[in-house]
């Protein structure tokens, strides 16, 4: 194509967008650089970052409020939509649930790694004293870890009835641990938000 028929303006922004678009790609490799060596300065990089886009959208947004109180831009008159109309319009809401479902998975399987890994320290400890209540302590834990490990995969299967059943039994079972033996608390409040949130998606025939 011949350069001196396209207009200098179209020149003028394919090159800046070339530009932008280097810069991208070399600060991109330079935050790659700096967490893999230097993850404090990979921080700060985000961070940074971060600030300069919100100042830069502050700004954008007061000089718009300005120049349309100097009636410089014109105001639109049109109903605004709504971040949820908007979205309605792009995502359906089977796709949404499909999401929310493989994100549940993969917290499952962060909650039945803390369980296991919990479990797993009380059974070699229990090797050297024996106790009778940290024997059962070390049972239930292992059991909740079970009872999650068999939530995900009833969830892969679609074993809807399963889950239900497997749940209800493990809420009675963490509400116990957490009553008795409440030290590692936040792993089974996440149980419970596993449970909960797996109860959800039948009570909603998603699975």
């Amino acid at each position: 194509m011949d350069e001196k028929n396209i207009p200098k303006n179209f020149l003028k922004e394919r090159f800046w967008g070339k530009a932008f678009l280097y810069f991208e790609c070399a600060y991109v490799a330079l935050l790659l650089y700096y967490l893999l060596f230097n993850f404090a300065l990979f921080m700060h990089l985000l961070v940074g970052q971060f600030i300069i886009i919100l100042l830069y959208n502050i700004a954008g947004w007061i000089s718009g409020i300005y120049l349309r109180a100097k009636g410089k831009l014109p105001v639109d008159e049109r109903q605004k939509e709504t971040l949820r109309e908007k979205l309605s319009y792009r995502i359906s809401k089977k796709s949404l649930y499909r999401f929310f479902e493989i994100v549940l998975v993969f917290f499952g399987v962060g909650v039945a790694d803390f369980l296991f890994s919990q479990s797993y320290v009380y059974f070699t400890d229990n090797f050297k004293h024996y106790d009778v209540f940290h024997t059962l302590i070390n049972y239930a834990y292992f059991g909740d870890f079970l009872i999650v490990f068999g939530i995900i995969a009833a969830i892969l299967m679609g074993k809807r009835r399963v889950i239900i059943k497997m749940e209800i039994v493990g809420i009675v079972l963490t509400a116990i641990l957490i009553a008795t033996w409440p030290i590692h608390w936040v792993t089974l409040l996440l149980s419970i938000l596993f449970f909960g949130a797996s109860l959800f998606l039948c009570l909603n025939n998603q699975v």
